[in-house]
């Protein structure tokens, strides 16, 4: 039978899908998913915000990582001009015509 201890390591991410859920911010979310886990290990509120912190920098200061956030942030500018510019509603509607009548030709 699992104990209360066995399920310590879920809690923070339950914490972290709920609050997104609720309040429909994620990094928020994520923040204080981070925190909790941070709270669940060191036991100590003013430790668990400094190894929050520190958990922060690491991820930061790994050029593997700052090469995702990188191209993450390009990608996303790229697909919000494709919306502003009217893409998606665009392709949205070719789409539609192809599937009311799928022997037009493109």
């Amino acid at each position: 039978m699992m104990s209360f201890e066995d399920w310590l390591p879920v809690i923070p991410s339950l914490a972290a899908i709920i609050f997104s859920i609720w309040t429909k911010q994620v990094i928020p979310s994520l923040f204080i998913g981070l925190w909790l886990g941070s709270l669940l290990n060191t036991r100590s509120f003013l430790d668990s915000l400094n190894a929050a912190v520190s958990y922060i920098l690491g991820v930061f200061t790994d050029t593997g990582n700052l090469n995702v956030l990188l191209f993450l942030y390009m990608f996303s500018g790229l697909v919000a001009l494709i919306r502003i510019s009217g893409g998606v509603q665009a392709f949205a509607e070719r789409i539609g015509n192809i599937l009311k009548d799928p022997i037009k030709p493109f």
